[in-house]
């Protein structure tokens, strides 16, 4: 198996740890741009915005910097390989 790209992990959960924390933390990915990832994370938004939390059914993201990012651990299921078809 080649090494998984980032965009490979969008919309999943990764531990990610960021430069300013003491611990990485499990955030979804959403999405990737030129410049750095963007994170759904309960625990980042409590963390940072704690009661200026947006209210309602809004669901914060929270960008961070590539260079911010010391390194990002995801798992995605295995590939399996197709069986050889039977020999007619």
């Amino acid at each position: 198996m080649g090494t998984p790209k980032l965009h490979c992990y969008v919309d999943h959960s990764v531990m990610v740890r960021i430069a300013y924390r003491k611990n990485a933390v499990s955030a979804t990915l959403r999405a990737i741009d030129e410049y750095g990832i963007w994170l759904e994370s309960e625990e980042l938004t409590n963390e940072l915005l704690g009661s200026k939390r947006p209210a309602g059914s809004v669901i914060p993201v929270l960008f961070t910097p590539f260079a911010q990012i010391q390194y990002v651990i995801g798992a995605l299921e295995p590939k399996t390989e197709e069986e050889p078809a039977a020999a007619a």
